[in-house]
């Protein structure tokens, strides 16, 4: 997950990855404190993990978004023999189906990653 903080002299964001689902979890691996370089200014300070916000990750919405594209046309290039034949009736609701069901799992996997996003906010290290 992207996490990030804002440097303590420029005010710009400085941002890391790692995989911590909670403010607990992060100071497990890197510690209550720990110190990060802004790449604007080159300072390196301490920041606390209440410091700490997480962001969703743009690459792994785009990137569910054009698997699951390209899966919606790998199954109508697949079952275009058939689709060719059958009543057109029967093709538009078996495409419109196939979109559904795939339009529910990315809002599945998003809902998911913004529910995890607002859970790491929410926690507070104590």
């Amino acid at each position: 997950m992207r996490l990030y903080t804002c440097c303590i002299d420029c005010r710009r964001d400085i941002s890391f990855y790692e995989n911590a689902k909670d403010r607990y979890a992060l100071a497990i691996i890197r510690g209550q404190s720990f110190e990060l370089i802004c790449e604007n200014c080159d300072k390196l300070s301490y920041y606390h993990v209440n410091q700490i916000r997480m962001d969703q990750n743009k690459a792994i919405t785009l990137g569910i978004l054009s698997l699951l594209i390209g899966c919606a046309m790998g199954l109508i290039y697949y079952f275009w023999p058939q689709l060719t034949r059958a009543p057109i009736v029967l093709v538009i609701w078996g495409l419109i189906g196939m979109l559904g069901v795939l339009f529910l799992i990315y809002q599945e996997i998003t809902t998911k990653h913004k529910s995890q996003v607002v859970y790491f906010n929410r926690r507070i290290y104590r």
